[in-house]
């Protein structure tokens, strides 16, 4: 017997110091932290700090350009630092003329930007950016970078900058000042420009450069992308985070401060995996999420050459940010509770088949936004079936399986299922359309009770007991009791659309069966049926029409059709006695007998053909 293990999070961290050119990497599928910090201005305004998780799919490369803090000499100017820093003159001599002989010259130093950090996928290129650290801005340490919005007189912001700094690059200052720090967008400063060195003379009148922003790559900031970028929704990140310099986070070692000091740093964190496992003997089965919570739950096939086969009980309970489910082939079991009142979760798929045999109690029980289960090639989220017709392995449907999964308006099973469980499908308010299959032997209470929409069903003759409240409070108009089958009390009870019942040979309708059934108008039947006193609410009158030929009244059925009145029964042209069951026996017209026996018969039958073409059309258009 194996000893079950739980797998804690495995990580892999890949650091990137400054060295002033590209450092390149490929990383394989799996999911990664990545974090970045911008360069301090020289002299300046901090770095800024970004932080997101992605979700790699297939083999990547990557391109990580950590900012510099302090450029190098190019003659009278200083370049800005490293990855979009604006650079400064180097040394400006100002002429203090104390009198008309003497002059005294003042030296004034320039301070360039500090360069932002940034992760660039597939392509080496500014508009392949993923994330980004804003710099800090020289000359003034409150010019802080990062975050939406750098600091300072001419910041960065997320779609636009001033001061003459422009995208990725921070300006350039024209005299003893401050460049503009880089980022997502540069820093600018008085009298900016882009040109390096400036084409203009040296002047006074300038000011420290101000700080780059900060970028992530997610749904809600690809519009500040401009014209040009290299980057697909694959690539978003998720659960980020965007500081400026004047905030705290926490450095590389692990302590707190406020903005970053010297030169920028990236890191790159491998988790081995979203998830938490046992392991019981050579198989797995996954516990939940081993961090944080992710809009997609994507399971893969296996781990480490151990097969996922299941997901245990409570492993993703009440996670509100689940929104789609992805199962590989390989999951057999689906335990209790595994996503009960995930509120908006909308879509369960399988990546290719299913070898489902095994779902647990309540496992999606309020999922209110739930529209479908199907294979992975339903587009979008219009579709409402829950097709389950593929899990020819499970057998039962277990208690509260999809109760309040208020959503879903059509479901198919497999012809292989045998039972359907207490709640299962209660308060499926949308519910449209169901096929209970050729082998169903059991349905618990309450199994499709509330499902105000569900017009028609379709019981089938595997079917010998219909259990109490199995379809109360339902929006059933037209219902047909097969030979042989027992209504338990309350089965059908406060279905006050039905209108016709149909009940064939040797059927028992328990006391109460059709309790609060109020406008019941056609009741038609066949031999040796037993109905008692109450079965059906007493306020009804109903026609009631006999299709047999012969005399076969049980004594309780005599007695119910007294209770409520009845003074004749319609009958065929073949019947030859003059009553049934003590009560006179009226010959109805050809198409009126007709109407009693295959009249309904042929109305349920079209109308599930009916369904069941729709259904089948529907399908095919958005599963093939």
């Amino acid at each position: 017997m194996g000893f079950p293990i739980i797998f804690g999070i495995f990580e892999v961290i890949y650091n990137f110091p400054y060295i002033g050119s590209a450092q390149n990497m490929s990383l394989d599928p799996g999911y990664y932290k990545l974090e970045v910090w911008g360069a301090q201005g020289s002299s300046g305004g901090k770095g800024g700090y970004s932080a997101g998780y992605l979700n790699l799919t297939e083999t990547t490369n990557f391109y990580v350009q950590v900012g510099g803090s302090r450029g190098e000499r190019a003659g009278a100017w200083l370049q800005g630092g490293y990855n979009g820093g604006g650079g400064a003159i180097f040394e400006y001599k100002h002429a203090n003329y104390l009198s008309e002989r003497v002059v005294k010259y003042i030296s004034y130093y320039g301070n360039c930007g500090g360069g932002g950090t940034d992760i660039r996928i597939n392509e080496n290129s500014i508009y392949s950016r993923v994330i980004v650290a804003g710099g800090g801005g020289g000359s003034h340490s409150e010019y802080y970078g990062g975050g939406y919005a750098g600091g300072g007189n001419f910041p960065a912001k997320q779609n636009s900058t001033s001061g003459a700094g422009d995208f990725f690059q921070g300006a350039t200052a024209p005299c003893a000042a401050g460049g503009g720090g880089g980022g997502w967008f540069g820093g600018g400063t008085c009298r900016g420009t882009q040109q390096f060195p400036p084409p203009d003379n040296v002047r006074d009148g300038c000011c420290a450069g101000s700080g780059g922003s900060g970028y992530v790559y997610k749904a809600s900031t690809a519009e500040f992308y401009p014209s040009g970028c290299k980057l697909t929704p694959k690539y978003y990140l998720h659960d980020t985070e965007m500081l400026a310099g004047n905030n705290q986070f926490k450095e590389l070692n692990g302590t707190i401060s406020t903005g970053h000091v010297g030169n920028g740093y990236a890191r790159i964190t491998f988790f081995h995996d979203n998830y938490d496992y046992i392991l019981n003997g050579s198989e797995l089965s996954v516990i939940g999420f081993n961090k944080n919570c992710f809009s997609v739950v994507e399971i893969r096939s296996s781990l480490n050459g151990n097969k996922i086969v299941s997901i245990a009980n409570n492993s993703f309970k009440g996670h509100k940010c689940i929104q789609e489910v992805k199962l590989p082939e390989t999951i057999r079991e689906i335990g209790s509770s595994a996503f009960e009142n995930c509120i908006n979760l909308i879509k369960v798929s399988f990546i290719s088949s299913s070898s489902i045999a095994t779902i647990g109690t309540s496992v999606f029980k309020g999922c209110t936004k739930l529209n479908s289960i199907g294979f992975n090639s339903i587009k979008g989220n219009s579709v409402h079936i829950l097709n389950l017709s593929y899990w020819h392995s499970l057998k039962s449907i277990p208690p509260f399986s999809f109760s309040d999964c208020s959503n879903i308006e059509e479901i198919h099973f497999s012809q292989e299922l045998e039972s359907i469980g207490d709640n299962a499908f209660k308060n499926c308010i949308s519910l449209r359309y169901v096929n209970l299959p050729f082998n169903l032997k059991s349905v618990g209470k309450f199994c499709i009770s509330g499902c105000v929409k569900l017009k028609q069903i379709s019981i089938p003759c595997s079917l010998n007991k219909i259990t109490s409240f199995a379809f109360c409070s339902s929006g059933i108009e037209t219902v047909i009791i097969n030979s042989n089958t027992v209504v338990d009390g309350y089965a059908f009870y406060n279905c006050s659309n039905l209108v016709i019942v149909e009940i064939f040979d040797n059927a028992f309708i328990m006391p109460n069966a059709f309790s609060l059934c109020t406008n019941i108008q056609n009741i038609v039947l066949y031999q040796y049926v037993t109905i008692f006193n109450n079965s059906f609410v007493d306020t009804i009158s109903p026609a009631i029409f006999y299709t047999e030929t012969t005399y076969s009244c049980y004594p309780n059925t005599e007695e119910w059709l007294k209770s409520i009145d009845c003074t004749s029964i319609l009958v065929g042209d073949k019947y030859s006695f003059d009553k049934f069951c003590q009560i006179s026996a009226l010959k109805s017209n050809p198409d009126s007998a007709k109407f009693s026996s295959d009249l309904v018969i042929m109305f349920n039958t079209l109308a599930l053909i009916f369904l069941t073409i729709l259904a089948f059309i529907f399908l095919r258009k958005f599963l093939l």
